[in-house]
């Protein structure tokens, strides 16, 4: 499952690499009325022309306000998530700030602590057997969360939410006790937190927005301003999470006149599609049938533990894509999703008594078989080319030597096994700086402007990852240091 997965991260980054930037140009304008101003955009969101741009903004010269042209408002219902299965809790764990390891990791502390149900499950029904009621009397007893229970339970009838997928074998992520919460650390308590406000809000009412959008005609060019606000919190209030903030829009009417400020023309470009977060990858896995709800992110963890893949959105390492290439290139079908999926979907067929087990080993045997051929028959290639990943990765960027031309690398010395960054053109170079001796080392492709050394970023695995350059003398750091002191 581990090429597969790998595999969609380089793809994506490929994506990413073959992406065309192309240039773009939008007009704002500020208004404003009752000394309130406020910005609006053009209705040509974006100009592809500069000419064009500019002959709006031309337009728009001596303009001193603009006329109200209409004025449309609408309201929706929003209604509440579903209860926690697997992966949605993974997903938006992500979302706040958690590794999915490190999330699975605490939800399973939690668990075994008696706080939290189990939490590898597909289900998103709670069922007949669990007492939402008693539930919500057990939190009132929360000194943090207790209130909210308290307003839950004023309702005549708690109809839960329902997701799509319903199972029996264990109940959807939710709260079983009420800890003390000095009795969870920082990341514990985020987590429970999580658990019970999804809770909640499985249970609360819908949410109402109201939707407003304002026209505007100035010297005959058409901008506009959407806003947003909510006008009953519903479920919002117990599951801050998916609340954005409330964006007004000035009490203008049709024909009012509003004073023009300003105009801008701001040059854009178009920007490649994103990498994923570890919570969108793990999403994108589900629907691929990658894995379980037990293993993707232990799939993930494995990753960048094996130094395929770094940084969350995740960007693969020159080692990760030369592997996931190479496999594309020589085996195709272990890096594909179909495979596992297919192989996922036999044993689920198996477990349900829906096929032979003896049928499906024998055709997963033969299977492999033909990709253990496949592979042999192409190591000597697939070997050098994951090696040149291997070596890209060692390579941190240009010496910065004048008229050297040679690349600082990653070395380590004989003797004391230290590893430093020396210049690929030694002994005719013998530029060379210290480095981190723990954490992985990760180059990011780009030049400190002080010191014209390449700069890096080190993962060690423990608290957050640092960018730093080579040169220990540059001043950046000399000010870093002033600062700390200031601090003291």
């Amino acid at each position: 499952v581990q090429s597969p997965t790998l595999a969609l991260i380089v793809q994506r980054e490929k994506e990413r690499e073959a992406f065309v930037i192309e240039p773009y140009w939008q007009i704002k304008a500020e208004f404003e009325h009752d000394k309130e101003a406020f910005l609006a955009s053009h209705k040509t969101e974006k100009f592809w022309d500069n000419a064009a741009a500019q002959a709006v903004m031309d337009t728009l010269k001596g303009a001193k306000s603009g006329t109200v042209t209409a004025v449309s408002s609408s309201q929706r219902e929003t209604a509440p998530p579903a209860p926690f299965n697997t992966t949605a809790f993974l997903t938006t764990a992500a979302s706040i700030g958690l590794s999915t390891a490190n999330s699975m990791r605490i939800a399973e502390g939690l668990y075994m602590r008696g706080f939290i149900s189990y939490p590898r499950v597909d289900n998103t029904v709670y069922p007949p057997s669990i007492n939402l009621r008693e539930l919500l009397e057990m939190l009132e007893e929360s000194p943090q969360l207790g209130k909210l229970a308290t307003e839950l339970l004023k309702q005549k009838e708690l109809k839960p939410t329902r997701g799509k997928k319903f199972a029996t074998d264990h109940p959807p992520i939710h709260p079983t006790g009420v800890p003390v919460k000095d009795q969870l650390d920082a990341q514990e308590w985020k987590v429970y937190e999580l658990v019970v406000r999804r809770f909640y809000a499985t249970l609360a009412p819908v949410s109402i927005s109201e939707s407003m959008r304002i026209d505007i005609d100035a010297n005959g060019e058409p901008f506009f301003v959407r806003g947003s606000r909510v006008l009953e919190a519903g479920w919002l209030k117990f599951y801050h999470y998916s609340r954005k903030k409330d964006e007004e829009v000035p009490a203008v009417k049709e024909g009012d006149t509003v004073a023009l400020n300003d105009t801008v023309l701001e040059a854009k470009e178009t920007q490649p599609p994103a990498r994923y977060s570890q919570g969108k990858l793990i999403q994108k896995m589900e629907d691929l049938g990658l894995g379980t709800k037990a293993t993707r992110h232990e799939i993930i963890k494995n990753l960048y533990d094996r130094g395929y893949v770094h940084s969350d959105p995740i960007q693969p390492t020159e080692t990760g894509m030369a592997v996931a290439e190479a496999l594309l290139k020589y085996a195709e079908r272990i890096a594909r999703p179909e495979m596992t999926s297919d192989l996922e979907d036999d044993m689920d067929a198996i477990a349900k008594g829906e096929t032979d087990k003896a049928e499906v080993i024998d055709r997963s045997r033969k299977m492999l078989a033909d990709i253990m051929v496949a592979l042999n028959s192409k190591k000597e290639e697939l070997s050098a080319e994951i090696r040149a990943g291997i070596r890209e990765d060692k390579i941190l960027g240009p010496c910065p030597r004048p008229d050297c031309g040679g690349q600082l690398k990653i070395i380590r010395a004989k003797k004391s096994r230290k590893r430093f960054a020396g210049c690929s053109n030694y002994p005719d170079c013998d530029h060379s700086y210290p480095l981190p001796q723990f954490g992985e080392i990760i180059a990011l492709g780009e030049t400190c402007a002080p010191c014209g050394t390449p700069k890096i970023k080190v993962m060690s695995g423990k608290g957050r990852p640092w960018t730093l350059c080579l040169d220990p003398k540059c001043e950046t750091k000399e000010k870093k240091e002033k600062v700390a002191a200031v601090a003291e």
